[in-house]
């Protein structure tokens, strides 16, 4: 199953290209499950049924067995679909998501791409300064309504100093600003100790 991939840290690689989960609780790191992806030629070429990696994500949370009052599931803007949101439903586990900025949403009755709603909470001067662990963040939170997914809460935040901007997606509608922001930066800290895996699907236990 071995082609060329893209690292982010090392270009185009040859190289196996997984779904993969990782179990995160505290300091508790450690992987949860792993998922070996084939593009669909190389499946043909081995008699293997093709799936998609929306499809391993999915069996990645079917298969995953709560140990917790609480699981929330993270993942990257590959899986943010309705697809995996729908599974994570099922399973009664919440989720945030990181969304690619030109993602529809409507807000306030009005159709909006996600980066015209960063300038629209820009200039309303929406934007709150958030500390975590020393870090100064510039964050926002607004309820929104995405389409296939339906009624979530957008966190838009940028460390202070830089143009680390991110966009996540979330049902944790519940929550503070500063309680997402804290709940988002959890997966950044999986994706900074595991710089070669290619698609990650953060599976993170947590009790709310």
């Amino acid at each position: 199953m071995a082609c060329y991939n893209h690292s982010t840290t090392q270009g185009n690689i040859l190289s196996h290209d997984y779904v993969t989960s990782v179990y995160h609780n505290d300091q508790i790191k450690i992987p949860d499950n792993i998922k070996l992806y084939g593009n669909k030629t190389k499946c043909e070429q081995k008699n293997i049924p093709f799936k998609t990696k929306i499809e391993l994500a999915c069996e990645i949370i079917d298969e995953h067995v709560p140990l917790t009052k609480q699981t929330v599931i993270h993942w990257d803007s590959w899986y943010m679909c309705k697809d995996v949101v729908e599974h994570c439903q099922t399973r009664g586990y919440r989720w945030v998501g990181d969304i690619k900025r030109n993602r529809v949403v409507y807000f306030q009755d009005e159709r909006l791409s996600l980066y015209e709603l960063y300038d629209l909470l820009c200039s309303e001067g929406r934007f709150v300064d958030v500390v975590v662990n020393g870090e100064i963040y510039l964050a926002c939170k607004v309820n929104v309504y995405v389409p296939e997914v339906g009624d979530v809460c957008i966190l838009v935040n940028v460390k202070a100093g830089t143009d680390d901007l991110h966009y996540l997606c979330s049902d944790l509608v519940e929550l503070s600003v500063f309680e997402l922001v804290e709940v988002a930066l959890k997966r950044h800290v999986i994706g900074k100790a595991q710089p070669l895996i290619l698609n990650t699907l953060i599976v993170i236990r947590v009790i709310i």
